[in-house]
């Protein structure tokens, strides 16, 4: 795993799952690894992001957390 940035709040990296690039935040607080949307789409063989979080049993599972207190999705700025 490389170190690629940082900001106040969260240290950005790059790593790989079997070849596939992985971008990676850590929340510098909190210790929270969060993975970039488009890089696990891409390990799980969806077009893209959208492609993913359109797909009904991804949604099934995001909401199922959702509601058992889990914040699944989280907007930050990957570098």
């Amino acid at each position: 795993m490389i170190k690629t940035s940082e900001t106040e709040t969260h240290a950005f990296y790059l790593s790989d799952f079997e070849g596939t690039p992985v971008r990676i935040a850590v929340d510098k607080e909190t210790g929270e690894v969060l993975f970039d949307a488009e890089s696990i789409a891409e390990i799980f063989d969806y077009t893209d992001a959208e492609d993913m979080l359109t797909d009904d049993k991804v949604m099934q599972c995001l909401t199922s957390e959702a509601q058992k207190g889990a914040k699944p999705i989280k907007k930050i700025p990957f570098n």
